[in-house]
């Protein structure tokens, strides 16, 4: 029988296979070649709604723009940690976006393809 020290330890290890997982079958950045034709070359700032392991959020970032991001799934947020290493225009954090308030001020918000289906 396990213990709920063995069940919160396999939820953490879940979360955190989770957004592993998720880079490594959902990399095609075709819509990020779409997103900097459309926001163009001069920095913005960015929000970027369930921005998960940051796969639109870092190559925004390296292109210059002012990224703010946030997702509910701690597994996602914590690959995003390990990738946005070194980048000083990028904030994340965890919130809900159903039930949390959202930042605002920005130019741009995005909602990736995968929000929608995403939302509980």
């Amino acid at each position: 029988m396990l213990s709920n020290n063995d069940l919160a330890n396999w939820n953490a290890l879940e979360k955190i296979v989770y957004g592993c997982s998720y880079d490594e079958n959902y990399s095609d950045t075709d819509d990020v070649e779409l997103l900097y034709s459309l926001i163009g070359g001069v920095p913005k700032n960015i929000l970027d709604v369930c921005c998960g392991t940051g796969r639109m959020l870092i190559p925004l970032a390296k292109a210059g723009h002012n990224m703010t991001g946030f997702d509910c799934h701690i597994g996602m947020l914590a690959r995003l940690h390990e990738k946005a290493k070194g980048l000083t225009n990028i904030k994340y954090y965890y919130a809900d976006a159903i039930s949390s308030e959202w930042e605002s001020n920005f130019d741009v918000v995005l909602l990736a393809f995968n929000v929608i289906q995403n939302i509980d």
